[in-house]
């Protein structure tokens, strides 16, 4: 019976010990990533600043590709009434509010302007946390025979999650927020129409 308890005993401390690992290991995992995520929204915002082009010029396929994905559903009439009237309905400026765009850029010039001010401040932080990346890579690099091979891989997925989320993830959110601001702006104008 005493030596069962022992072995309870013993069982039960190495499970205890286990789980704090793992969490401690998922802890230090999820601050990893969180530390990687951040850095690549500096670098696109940096990049952003640098060439904002590239982005307007993304943001505006994207608009195109909604449009051709919604053309067959809209009518073929494109205006009716008057081109000054106030009574002329535009199908065409409705469909770019039904897709969640208009005529606005992506980016104001104030909103490119409080990035470039900002840029010394965010490249600084990319060069501080660029020295904490490489300590951890080091870190990692002298034993990788101990990482498992799905570590890798979950490793690998996330950083082109991240990478992707760099490159599109908010050129959509830009695009459904114009989106929302615009249903937001037809249903004022519906409900004057209707008084």
């Amino acid at each position: 019976a005493q030596i069962d308890t022992a072995r309870e005993r013993e069982t039960n401390r190495a499970n205890a010990s286990a789980s704090e690992r793992m969490v401690e290991a998922e802890s230090e995992a999820n601050a990893n990533a969180a530390l990687l995520e951040a850095q690549a929204l500096d670098i696109r915002a940096v990049s952003s600043a640098a060439a904002p082009e590239i982005l307007e010029y993304r943001f505006q396929q994207d608009v195109l590709e909604r449009l051709a994905a919604v053309a067959d559903r809209l009518p073929q009439v494109v205006q009716i009434g008057a081109i000054d009237g106030d009574d002329a309905v535009d199908f065409l400026q409705i469909s770019r509010r039904m897709i969640g765009t208009g005529d606005e850029p992506l980016f104001t010039p104030e909103d490119m302007q409080a990035i470039r001010d900002r840029m010394e401040e965010i490249q600084a932080r990319i060069r501080d946390r660029a020295g904490e990346l490489e300590s951890l890579s080091d870190g990692h690099g002298t034993s990788p025979e101990e990482e498992p091979q799905q570590a890798e891989e979950e490793n690998a997925d996330r950083v082109e999650e991240i990478r992707q989320s760099v490159t599109d993830e908010a050129v959509r959110e830009r695009v459904e927020r114009l989106g929302h601001d615009g249903d937001e702006q037809a249903g004022g104008a519906e409900g004057d129409e209707g008084r």
